[in-house]
């Protein structure tokens, strides 16, 4: 069996590529003693593209979104759909950063 298996590893890895999903933003990330004024200059956007899901993760965006906002202005465009009950990100997303929404 583990002969069979392995040989079956092989031939499906052979004719196998990795996708990565997203981004890796690590080497973008300047949170902490860069310069981050905006001022003077257009806002710029920060667009969330997925729906507002748990799978998803909106909290650690939301949490991004607060370290963002104690160094720099920004405005949002969010196009996901908020699927939960009471649609709690879109309502979490409006009462704090609603002056800074351009579309929802």
């Amino acid at each position: 069996v583990a002969r069979h298996l392995e040989r079956c590893h092989m031939l499906i890895s052979s004719k196998s590529t990795v996708l990565h999903y997203g981004l890796d933003l690590e080497g973008l990330m300047c949170l902490d003693g860069c310069n981050m004024d905006t001022r003077g200059e257009e806002d710029p956007i920060i667009l969330w593209n997925a729906r507002l899901d748990e799978d998803k993760d909106p909290g650690t965006f939301l949490d991004l979104l607060h370290q963002i906002h104690r160094k720099a202005s920004f405005k949002l465009v969010i196009l996901g759909e908020d699927l939960t009950y009471g649609q709690k990100w879109y309502a979490r997303l409006q009462h704090e950063y609603g002056n800074r929404i351009l579309y929802m």
